[in-house]
């Protein structure tokens, strides 16, 4: 989000590029996929632009070729890429452990305790 400042109010803008750049990645899983191996795990891949992902990242700016392997086509795509799915990851995995801890409340031995289930104090919020 970029800060704007109008007639003395501060304001939150989205800049559009990058909501644009999500939501393609959430379109392309494949690139969205290679984009996480060479920023999470150094992966290096031959530049071969008839490759789906490949030419589909170089058509929407996001790689480029380099020394005939591709990387991220600038350093802010690069920070902005890594942080993107960095949240997600965290995201899920949140919701993945709030989702098993409260089932873990209400589970016994692989099956659903109705006793505590129904009582007032055990209800979620």
């Amino acid at each position: 989000m970029a800060f704007k400042r109008l007639s003395g109010f501060c304001v939150w803008k989205t800049i559009r590029f990058f909501d644009d750049m999500f939501k393609k990645l959430n379109e392309f899983p494949a690139l969205s996929n290679m984009l996480v191996s060479i920023l999470f795990s150094g992966r290096c891949i031959s530049y071969n632009p008839d490759t789906e992902e490949i030419s589909t990242g170089i058509r929407f700016g996001f790689i480029k070729e380099v020394n005939s392997q591709i990387a991220v086509a600038n350093r802010i795509f690069e920070m902005r890429l890594y942080n993107y799915h960095l949240s997600r990851e965290d995201v899920g995995n949140y919701t993945y452990q709030a989702a098993i801890q409260a089932k873990n409340q209400f589970i016994h031995g692989a099956i659903l305790d109705m006793d505590r289930w129904t009582t007032p104090q055990t209800a979620i919020n």
